[in-house]
């Protein structure tokens, strides 16, 4: 038997491995979960994380993102996962405009920046924003700052040599 929590930096939960609570279903009820449904919202917030993360794997924008909306509410003190998430589902939004949904994209992944500096999310996500906003210099310096901070890994470095062959 294992039980596990692990937290940030400052001691917030992030995840939590316990025994099962009951049977798992294999199959997803019919019709999807609803907004009044108590399961989403008398929840842990890392169990609201969950069910936001499922919810956007199914393209379910709008209960993603009502969903993580209480975990995002105060951007200063939301974990860097929900930040990232709020800002990967902001960009896939259909139900707001592409300017709108980049700046609330911008507004998580540079909070998520700030309370994680060691994730490398938020730095490339940042890049590929200034890029889309067509800020080619913005977009590559970022891109730079990135690929010097997080040399091994291969998805900043595939951007920055993209943004070296655009500019």
């Amino acid at each position: 038997l294992l039980m596990a929590s692990i937290t940030d930096r400052r001691g917030r939960p992030v995840a939590a491995f316990l025994p099962a609570r009951g049977v798992a279903n294999p199959v997803p009820p019919e019709g999807g979960a609803r907004f009044d449904d108590p399961n989403l919202l008398a929840s842990t917030d890392f169990e609201r994380y969950v069910r936001a993360e499922q919810a956007f794997a199914r393209r379910d924008g709008v209960l993603a993102r009502e969903a993580l909306r209480p975990l995002v509410a105060d951007l200063t003190r939301a974990t860097p996962w929900s930040l990232v998430a709020w800002g990967s589902i902001a960009l896939a939004d259909p139900h707001s405009g592409a300017g709108v949904g980049r700046d609330r994209a911008r507004r998580a992944f540079e909070a998520a920046r700030r309370t994680d500096p060691l994730a490398w999310f938020p730095a490339l996500s940042l890049a590929r924003l200034a890029a889309a906003d067509d800020r080619g210099d913005a977009a590559l310096e970022q891109s730079r700052a990135a690929y010097l901070r997080f040399r091994d890994n291969p998805e900043i470095a595939a951007d920055y040599a993209d943004r070296l062959l655009e500019h």
